[in-house]
């Protein structure tokens, strides 16, 4: 695809691109996939060790349901917990092993990581606010000021 073809369709995307400082800005090269992708948000460090034993998306739903609740960490698990059900018993024993965690612990409320998470992964500020049960405005600042 030559400049022009690719011209053409930011063209019909973003309207005329003519370098006047109209509503958009000019391109002269399509971006590439490492400038598209949005990076992950950071978790504070207490959530660390749950999003690399978990990974983002399953400590998400793992925060969202146990978040608050006192929990047992088992680093041989039986199939009973509520943790072991929800991620599986391998990654429920990468958490109970991880040597920032303790056998019994409160989970943390991790509330602005979330909306940043959920944000990220393309929920609208309603859905996050509903699942977070915050109002509009605390996740409109939580992700403008990012995890914390």
């Amino acid at each position: 695809m030559g400049l022009s073809a690719r011209q053409g369709l930011l063209e019909l995307r973003l309207g005329p691109i003519d370098g006047t400082g109209g509503p958009c800005r000019p391109f002269t090269r399509l971006p590439g996939a490492d400038e598209i992708a949005r990076a992950l948000p950071r978790p504070p460090a207490r959530d660390v060790p749950c999003v690399e034993a978990l990974d983002a998306d399953l400590a998400v739903l793992h925060l969202l349901e146990n978040g608050g609740a006192e929990i047992f960490l088992s680093a041989d698990p039986q199939g009973r917990s509520r943790l072991e059900t929800m991620v599986g018993p391998d990654r429920a024993r990468a958490l109970a092993i991880h040597p920032a965690m303790q056998m019994k612990q409160r989970v943390p409320l991790a509330s602005s990581w979330l909306v940043c998470m959920m944000h990220w992964q393309g929920l609208s500020t309603a859905e996050i606010a509903r699942r977070v049960r915050v109002s509009g405005p605390t996740v409109r600042r939580w992700v403008k000021d990012g995890p914390k």
